[in-house]
């Protein structure tokens, strides 16, 4: 058994499993990094969904204390014009 044979029996079958297995494991991590970007839209759009509510709410609680400001501010003028 010469050095060349050992290769072609042994060692290039090895790594020809190797190397496929490698290919695969390769494969399989970019179909789910592809999968992963392509979920990626959906995801901005559920947060700017989200983000929308959350700035029509701030702008409600905003609005309702500029009214509670201005009926104490009309009542501070009032008290002043009493003394």
């Amino acid at each position: 058994m010469d050095d060349f044979s050992f290769a072609r029996d042994i060692l290039f079958p090895v790594l020809g499993i190797f190397a496929t297995s490698l290919l695969a494991m390769l494969a399989w991590l970019g179909n789910r990094l592809q999968s992963k970007v392509d979920s990626i839209p959906i995801e901005l759009e559920r947060i700017n969904a989200t983000l929308h509510k959350i700035e029509i709410d701030l702008r409600h609680e905003l609005a309702n204390h500029d009214a509670r400001l201005s009926v104490v501010e009309t009542k501070v003028q009032m008290l002043r014009k009493e003394q």
